[in-house]
């Protein structure tokens, strides 16, 4: 069921779901109210309980959803590498949502902003509340190198005692201390194995503020870190258009130390939204093409894949003919995407020999030959391109390349590149191993070995969906 972001409310009752997301994932989320949708999350080291007193009074005019972060509350534990933007997508479609707004608090902020940047047609307004944001340097201070040591010793106890110190310095006296601490307290263990997983993408969200497009509210408190009002400074220098509001009585937990006057700025700010700008059809995104790789585009894909090497550390090591490094014996076919008429994006596929390690392996278990494998290589985005799907797409188009002539895909990535294993996984390829290969005599790497799930027709259309949707495209498979 798809919901309009124009619906009138009507008072309804919650509902609780479990949120697929990717590696067998699950995340708790309630709904609850009708009316144009607004979705909360909740910062680092919490839960969605962090919005209990302020969703009541906002379900009365708005669909609400709220929901734990991957790790936490009562969603699962991440066992692989996973991105809370990609988890954020997920929930709205989950739920059938178009459009919505989103208010996130702190690190909640961030993956919002992040989102929004992304995803621009599918949020029609933002609220950053006591925010961070991608991309911005923090100071080294006492309590940042605390913070930092608390992480390494996975010392949980440490850990929440600095968070309650730090960031909730009103104290449990203070409206909603009692439920601060048992949410900082509950969720501390869990945390440093959640963001022991987090996917490495690098975003900077602060270098390119100007590109928001959805009506943003900044908020924060007067008792928070300082370091929120510099972002906050920076929020609203650089958003077009952007508002923010200084609440008084208010440390970095808004939502339960002052939450009748959040509400009632969340209200205020979304009424104002022009009714034509709600319903606005989202700006056409930038025309991309995957097409077969020429003789001519070579010099522009060395360039591409310097840029990559450059910030990425992708390939491990810079051939000395780039261009015989794109082009290599066994291959058959090379692909690029390009984004209104420039390269961003290049792809291979090469026949599988017994040398190859995932070929070998999936040769082995399926009891084929490993000639009836191809292998998957010379994948990379560039770095300017990344965050439009381009890694998905190239992925899907290759993917069905390999089928057209009855092989079936694999590929090896280095297994410090989590971020590449984490687009794999998402789009469905099984982990066959991992293993060690020797790449010259004084080099031997750790890489995981994938291959592509079964052509079933459930199969090709989740491929396809997922080489539709706005995703991260990431240096991987060498």
């Amino acid at each position: 069921m798809r919901q309009r972001t124009d619906e009138p409310a009507r008072a309804q009752g919650p509902d609780v779901h479990g949120v697929p997301v990717s590696s067998d994932g699950r995340l708790w989320a309630e709904h609850r109210g009708a009316g144009s949708p607004v979705v909360l999350l909740h910062g680092a080291g919490m839960d969605a309980r962090l919005w209990d007193h302020v969703v009541p009074e906002l379900a009365l005019h708005h669909s609400v959803v709220r929901f734990d972060a991957r790790g936490l509350g009562r969603s699962t534990s991440p066992e692989a590498p996973f991105d809370d933007v990609e988890d954020l997508l997920a929930v709205l479609d989950h739920f059938g949502l178009d459009q919505a707004a989103l208010v996130g608090l702190s690190m909640g902020g961030e993956t919002a902003l992040d989102f929004t940047l992304a995803h621009p047609g599918r949020v029609t307004a933002l609220v950053l509340v006591a925010a961070s944001v991608s991309g911005h340097d923090w100071p080294r201070d006492p309590d940042s190198a605390a913070y930092s040591a608390a992480r390494r010793d996975r010392d949980a106890a440490r850990l929440a005692e600095l968070e309650l110190s730090i960031w909730a310095p009103l104290g449990d006296t203070a409206p909603g201390g009692e439920l601060i601490r048992s949410m900082i307290e509950d969720n501390a263990q869990r945390r440093i194995v959640s963001e022991g997983h987090f996917a490495d993408l690098d975003r900077d969200a602060a270098a390119v503020l100007e590109q928001v497009s959805a009506a943003t509210l900044v908020i924060h408190g007067d008792h928070d870190h300082p370091e929120i009002a510099v972002i906050a400074d920076r929020l609203v220098a650089d958003i077009p258009d952007a508002r923010r509001e200084l609440v008084s009585g208010a440390d970095h937990y808004l939502p339960l130390r002052t939450p009748a006057r959040l509400t009632e700025l969340l209200l205020a700010h979304l009424v104002h939204l022009a009714p034509s700008r709600r319903r606005q059809q989202p700006t056409p995104g930038p025309t991309r093409r995957v097409r077969p790789r020429t003789d001519s585009d070579l010099d522009e894909c060395v360039r591409v894949l310097a840029a990559v090497h450059a910030r990425d550390g992708y390939p491990m090591n810079w051939p000395d003919s780039p261009g015989d490094w794109l082009t290599p014996p066994s291959l058959f076919g090379a692909w690029v995407v390009e984004v209104d008429g420039r390269i961003v994006g290049h792809i291979g596929l090469s026949h599988g020999a017994a040398d190859d390690a995932a070929a070998a392996l999936w040769s082995r278990r399926e009891g084929e030959s490993s000639a009836a494998a191809a292998v998957v290589n010379r994948l990379f985005v560039a770095p300017t391109a990344r965050g439009q799907g381009i890694g998905a797409l190239l992925m899907d188009h290759v993917t069905r390349a390999a089928r057209e002539r009855d092989l079936h895909p694999v590929l090896d990535v280095v297994a410090s590149d989590t971020s590449a294993a984490a687009l794999y996984e998402r789009l469905g390829w099984e982990l066959l191993a991992t293993v060690e290969q020797r790449w010259d005599p004084g080099q031997t790497v750790t890489v995981r070995c994938y291959a592509a799930a079964p052509a079933t027709a459930a199969g090709v259309d989740a491929a396809a969906a997922a080489a539709g949707e706005s995703r991260p495209g990431l240096p991987g498979s060498s």
